[in-house]
């Protein structure tokens, strides 16, 4: 097989070949097909292969436009949030070709919905995940615990805070909402939040008696949601409002 310094630089690419390099690869191509009728057994295979590389080059698959391409991306994810699995997939994607990493990029609807665990070294990376969706409103879903942390470490000029319209908040068996109003984790829902989801544990899970819990949602917070849904991981029916 040639070296790749012998073709066109297009042949290494997935990019779409301008006219110049049109004609370059249909001439390598030419010349490949009168070796390859002419080749002994020993070289039939390498120029085969050279081949294919160069007629790869007129795939419809290079003509694809990018918003096509971001569409069928988007059909490659699950809807709702993206969990860490979800948000490799699509970086694997980005890591495809520069076109495809292109692609993905200009669907800004890939990137304002994220599903992250308690991790205190997140908060900037989930600021610039949401970033990529530039002003479209953004879906979040962590626990308690990650939101207070994130709450106290994002910088207060970033606007991906903001930007959150959606955010589902996840209680785990620990959960120990405090009775003092002024203490709870509900301070810590950014301003922009309209929709609302409480993700809570089954009763059986919890490490105490859950009858006199409350959710001291602050009234602000309560005046600008539209939705409000309490869900549970005993699949019971999914409980929410339109505000």
């Amino acid at each position: 097989m040639a070296q790749l310094g012998d073709y066109p630089p297009i042949v290494s690419t997935n990019a779409v070949p301008n006219p110049g390099e049109v004609i370059a690869v249909q001439q390598g191509i030419n010349r490949l097909k009168s070796e390859i009728a002419q080749a002994k057994s020993p070289r039939l295979q390498e120029l085969e292969e050279d081949l294919r590389l160069h007629e790869a080059v007129f795939s419809p698959l290079r003509q694809i436009p990018v918003e096509v391409l971001g569409e069928i991306f988007t059909l490659a994810l699950p809807d709702g949030v993206l969990q860490n699995r979800d948000r490799q997939h699509l970086v694997h994607l980005c890591l495809v070709c520069h076109a495809w990493r292109d692609a993905a990029l200009s669907a800004r609807w890939l990137w304002n919905r994220v599903g992250v665990k308690f991790d205190r070294t997140l908060s900037e990376k989930i600021v610039v995940w949401l970033s990529r969706s530039g002003n479209l409103p953004k879906s979040l879903a962590i626990d308690t615990e990650a939101l207070s942390t994130l709450s106290a470490t994002s910088k207060p000029q970033s606007r991906t805070w903001d930007c959150l319209r959606s955010l589902t908040l996840s209680f785990h068996s620990e959960w120990n909402e405090p009775e003092v109003a002024t203490e709870s984790t509900f301070l810590h829902i950014p301003s922009g939040i309209t929709s609302l989801d409480l993700h809570l544990p089954a009763s059986h899970e919890l490490d105490e008696d859950t009858s006199n819990i409350s959710l001291n949602i602050p009234p602000e917070v309560l005046q600008r949601l539209t939705s409000l849904a309490f869900t549970s991981d005993r699949g019971e029916a999914t409980k929410g409002c339109d505000c």
